[in-house]
């Protein structure tokens, strides 16, 4: 079952709120029929706060709530045709609700509908009545310590500082509601962070709209809490967890691309179904089989790296199938595309070259291995690879931008019956290209390989050993370095890619 995810707005906002509500306005109005569900919530409400039930999502105690804390809305009670309008109604008249939805049939389209139409908190059917009342009364807790309540002091504690996509192109910080393990899952302790520009891509609308989602997917720390079934990690563990979090237990993990587990693109759920990694404590699914155990003689700064910059780097040098020896150009020297050319070198490539422009990325990829540097905005990067390799192309072309010309540039310049590995977030567009007649029409034999970051403990421990023997420093990267508390000031860096920026750390307390 789905696992509970509350969204709260930040203190000033709620306090606003709560200073304006009328004096029949309900801590809680659930708009639902279903007996379980309701008395979930008359459990968390108690004596203390005021609850209206609304059996229908037409019932005219509606109109006037738009200053209720929060709002559980069943689907059971709306038209399947109508949801879409009821969602946009409701968030249009309670903008700084907390917006729960219960769903009948759960799928991985279904939740990420909800959240793109306003959802704060998704849950699928069976409900866990007791867990439900929990939440619930948490966030009530959470009112009553903005209000002075004498619950305060306990509520305070259980909340939490979180880097949030507020909506399109807006950014903040917001308090939640420390996440609470499910049986097979662990609640970790951020230590370190690292910002990547696919953050920028999402607040910028290429996944659609979200509404109050915390940012972030690459993160070490400090096991807080397990669940019952966990049985390889404890509270105060070191780990590392995956920026791609699977679940194994999915077919197409069953089949071997554990990354596209409950559907493409599905074990990528960090700042895309599910809160991410940029706040005080984050929650992690699946613990025994997505988080890993940091050496000692690894610090944490070169940990984090493993989440995905070394990860998804080297899967492309995977993917491209290099033959020892072989000849392979990186597209695009961005921290991914420069963890490629690092990747190449591994696995035995005896010409790497590298495409960029900007001069520190040049330096950096020639002490990660690249042995020729072509600056595409000076040169023609095709004629120049078609001359490095005597016009026979190479063997294996690595794309890690996410862009229409360098992709279609990496299958100009890969020989027949070479490897075309595309790493890169083509985050804008609605298609991208294949020059036909580089393609050979279609029947030259190149292979266009494609890939998400790879998770799971195995991958982690096997990055992580390359780390403790000193295979790879990533930490060359490091850039910039942040507090927590300067994380807006770094997203903004990061974002416009100011003062030379590669990749930015995120200290955490």
């Amino acid at each position: 079952m789905a696992r509970f995810k509350l969204a709260l707005q930040p203190p000033e906002v709620l306090a606003a709120v709560q200073s304006d509500l009328m004096p029949s306005a309900p801590d809680i109005l659930v708009i639902s029929n279903d007996g379980l569900l309701i008395s979930s919530a008359r459990r968390a409400t108690g004596s203390r706060y005021s609850l209206e039930i609304a059996p229908d999502a037409d019932h005219p105690l509606l109109p006037p709530y738009s200053s209720s804390g929060t709002i559980v809305i069943d689907d059971n009670v709306v038209p399947e045709a109508h949801r879409a309008a009821k969602l946009t109604a409701l968030r249009a008249r309670a903008p700084h609700a907390s917006l729960i939805y219960v769903a009948t049939n759960h799928s991985l389209a279904y939740e990420r509908w909800a959240r793109v139409m306003g959802v704060d908190y998704y849950v699928s059917r069976p409900i866990e009545g007791e867990s439900l009342s929990l939440v619930l009364a948490r966030f009530l807790e959470h009112r009553a310590a903005l209000r002075g309540d004498a619950q305060g002091s306990k509520a305070e504690k259980n909340t939490m500082k979180t880097f949030v996509m507020r909506e399109l192109d807006h950014v903040g910080i917001v308090d939640k509601p420390i996440p609470e393990p499910g049986p097979n899952d662990a609640v970790v302790k951020t230590t370190r962070a690292l910002i990547c520009t696919s953050d920028s891509h999402t607040i910028h609308g290429a996944i659609g709209p979200r509404h109050n989602l915390t940012l972030g997917h690459e993160a070490v720390g400090i096991v807080h809490e397990v669940g019952s079934e966990v049985n390889r990690f404890k509270p105060g563990d070191r780990v590392v967890v995956g920026a791609i979090t699977p679940d194994w237990g999915d077919l197409a993990s069953q089949a071997g691309h554990s990354s596209q587990s409950g559907g493409a693109l599905g074990g990528w759920k960090f700042a895309n179904i599910k809160d991410g990694v940029f706040a005080d404590y984050f929650h992690v699914n699946d613990a025994d089989a997505n988080m890993a155990l940091i050496p000692s003689e690894v610090s944490d700064e070169s940990a984090v790296y493993c989440c995905d910059m070394m990860s998804t780097g080297f899967m492309a040098a995977e993917n491209a199938d290099i033959p020892i020896g072989g000849a392979v150009a990186v597209f695009a020297l961005g921290p991914v595309g420069l963890m490629a050319v690092a990747g190449a070198k591994l696995r035995g490539a005896g010409l790497v070259i590298g495409v960029d422009s900007v001069p520190a990325r040049q330096e950096l990829a020639r002490y990660y291995g690249a042995d020729l540097i072509i600056d595409h905005v000076r040169r023609d990067p095709v004629d120049e690879i078609m001359k490095a390799t005597r016009g026979e192309g190479v063997d294996a072309a690595i794309e890690a931008l996410g862009g229409n010309e360098p992709f279609q540039n990496a299958i100009k310049v890969t020989r027949p019956g070479g490897v075309i590995s595309n790493a890169g977030y083509h985050g804008k567009g609605e298609f991208v290209n294949i020059p036909r007649a580089e393609w050979g029409v279609g029947m030259a034999e190149k292979t266009i390989r494609t890939g998400l970051c790879p998770g799971g403990r195995l991958r982690m421990e096997r990055l992580l050993r390359l780390l403790e023997k000193k295979k790879i420093d990533p930490t060359r990267m490091t850039t910039h370095r942040f507090s927590f508390g300067e994380i807006e000031k770094a997203f903004a860096t990061m974002d416009k890619k100011l003062d030379g920026i590669i990749k930015p750390l995120i200290l955490f307390d």
